[in-house]
């Protein structure tokens, strides 16, 4: 599959699908609140109590100004009392503060360790999945996008658990709450409050509405900065080889653009959204103060009608009733951010394994003979173009077998369809007469060593990536192994030696002890089937030259394959496979090939025509 296939900018992937709230979506989710459910439980009820704690404060202002203040004006309390009552009033106040900061305190560490708990959940899911799946999806699948799969569209469903359900609650009882209240107190007062209420929703669902598609446009635009980033980055050798620095620059800036308009786009909805809520609350505001002032104008002496406290107090629940519904909307922007991560994420889980593990896989003993069967198999990367076409050999246990031919005739297939990176679509592969696709993945892996040309180091010491966290391969196994293929001649030139730390892809190192190291490690493993993928090819000819016994010795007893396009390289093995478009079309020992004057020759005198 091509680059441009796998990194197409306008793959399905990034599209902006999906409605605004998917209850199956929400349901998925809420599966993984019920391994937390008691912590999330006591989150809910600490968020409620301490609403319910904060709405005390208005009902105080009333007694204050009912009370103490309204006596020592009208002078039916002292001045002595009304201040003996006001500080007694003022400090209640004082304690429901103390007491609510300390609550809002614990509300925040039980939302963030709940939303931690169930994201990490998630994360670890999403991982492990993303492992499980064959080359075939990351061929079509952008490494910078299945990134963002796992951090950033994970951390939007985050601040949906640490900032969304657990608030919801919240907000529903204060403004359920609050309505009561204000009837009690007032109906006609409450009546005119919720004039507003109907625009207030109007406007809310405006810009729920506007906010939807820029939100999962913004999702979309950041996963596609990061695929381009992630290329960039990866070849960044390459890009400066053929001075590509300022195309490279002018596709993240216009990915950078695209991001930034997304975002501009939701700034752009706040700005219109805020300031109208603003416009709806001082209207409800000013309809309030102006029916409830005239109320208490115009009452006749004796009259029973609101007082100053009831007023402030119903002022004071207003705008706390406005301060719910507006987060409310709030809250609806992180659903929308949340449910476009959702789809993208449970999009990755729902994808099936293509190379799925048996249900009873087959138990291989604890070495096995080697031997390597491939029953007219057929495959294709896509659809309809094959690469290989009932392709039908053996190889016997220690046999060593080069496989040669032209750039795409299928070699490295054979090697992918053998440890089942792929599945074949026709025909068996086997091992030691086995099914590959019956054998559990790691029992089949970990008998096959594999060298290929591009070695891939981990930014870890060199005992490290040797032994890869397999705790039999001993401190001396790997010396043994590196001595055997002598890389320890220069690893032991290193300051720390064996714990030398290693830069990211082995960048400290050169191309050919990178690949000194990966035979190392090949070795270390220990494996019954061995195979080198253009192992030598970026070599120099003095390392070559340095491993060449090292591959004898690494190849004794084993069942080998060698894939190399120095033909030089090969004279020794006990046979050679000649592949061309998809199938063997010669075999036989280097000499017979020679003699036959075919397909090999020809490949023989190209390669050394120029020498």
């Amino acid at each position: 599959m091509s680059d441009a296939e796998r990194h197409d900018p306008d793959a399905p992937e990034d599209e902006v699908l999906g409605k605004a709230f998917d209850s199956v979506l929400i349901g998925r989710l809420l599966r993984y609140v019920r391994p937390h459910i008691r912590l999330f439980v006591a989150t809910v009820v600490t968020v409620v109590s301490i609403s319910a704690l904060s709405l005390l404060g208005p009902y105080l202002v009333r007694l204050a100004i009912d009370g103490p203040i309204q006596g020592a004006i009208d002078g039916t309390m002292s001045a002595s009392q009304a201040h003996g009552e006001l500080l007694w009033i003022v400090a209640i106040y004082a304690i429901v503060l103390l007491v609510e900061l300390g609550g809002e305190l614990l509300g925040v560490v039980l939302t963030n360790q709940t939303g931690q708990r169930i994201i990490r959940g998630l994360r670890e899911q999403l991982f492990g999945h993303v492992q499980k799946m064959g080359l075939r999806y990351f061929d079509r699948h952008p490494v910078g996008r299945l990134v963002t799969r796992v951090t950033s569209d994970v951390e939007a469903l985050n601040e949906l658990f640490t900032s969304g359900l657990a608030m919801v609650f919240q907000d529903v009882f204060v403004i359920l709450f609050i309505t009561i209240v204000l009837f009690i107190l007032d109906v006609e007062l409450a009546l005119t409050a919720f004039v507003v209420v109907p625009l207030l929703l109007v406007v809310s669902e405006v810009f729920k509405r506007r906010s939807r598609s820029a939100y999962r446009d913004v999702r979309a635009r950041l996963s596609r900065m990061n695929s381009n980033l992630q290329e960039v980055l990866s070849g960044m050798r390459v890009v400066q080889l053929f001075t590509q620095e300022r195309r490279m620059s002018n596709r993240f800036k216009d990915a950078n653009r695209d991001f930034q308009r997304a975002n501009l786009d939701t700034v752009f909805n706040y700005a219109l959204f805020f300031p109208a809520v603003e416009i709806l609350m001082a209207a409800g505001l000013a309809g309030i103060i102006w029916i409830g002032g005239r109320s208490i104008l115009l009452a006749t002496p004796g009259e029973e009608t609101l007082t100053y406290g009831i007023l402030v107090q119903f002022i004071m629940y207003l705008r706390r009733l406005f301060e719910p519904i507006r987060q409310l909307s709030e809250k609806y922007n992180i659903l929308q951010a949340a449910m476009a991560a959702a789809e993208r994420v449970f999009k990755v889980l729902d994808t099936k394994v293509e190379v799925p593990e048996p249900e009873s896989p087959v138990a291989l003993p604890p070495r096995i003979r080697g031997a390597i069967e491939f029953d007219e198999v057929t495959f294709a990367y896509r659809e309809g173009e094959p690469v290989i076409h009932d392709l039908g050999f053996t190889i016997e246990p220690g046999e060593r077998v080069a496989v040669v031919g032209a750039t795409g005739a299928g070699k490295s297939t054979v090697l992918n369809l053998l440890l089942r990176f792929y599945d074949v679509d026709k025909g068996t592969v086997r091992v030691d007469g086995h099914d590959v696709r019956s054998l559990a993945l790691p029992d089949l892996r970990r008998r096959v060593g594999i060298v290929l040309q591009d070695v891939f180091l981990f930014s870890r010491s060199i005992e490290d990536n040797l032994r890869l966290g397999n705790p039999d391969i001993t401190r001396e196994r790997i010396e043994r192994a590196a001595g055997t293929v002598n890389a320890a001649r220069f690893i032991e030139r290193m300051d720390n030696g064996y714990e030398s730390q290693l830069r990211e892809r082995g960048a400290n190192l050169s191309v050919g002890e990178r690949q000194l190291l990966a035979f190392a490690r090949a070795l270390a493993w220990d494996p019954e089937i061995l195979i080198l993928d253009e192992a030598t090819s970026s070599v120099d000819t003095e390392t070559e030259g340095m491993i060449q016994d090292a591959l004898h010795k690494l190849m004794q007893n084993r069942t080998s394959i060698i894939i190399a396009h120095r033909l030089s390289t090969i004279r020794e093995v006990d046979r050679i496979l000649v592949f061309h478009k998809g199938r063997i079309r010669e075999q036989g020992t280097h000499e017979q090939l020679l003699a036959e004057r075919g397909i090999y020759h020809k490949l023989v005198q190209l390669q050394y025509r120029g020498t």
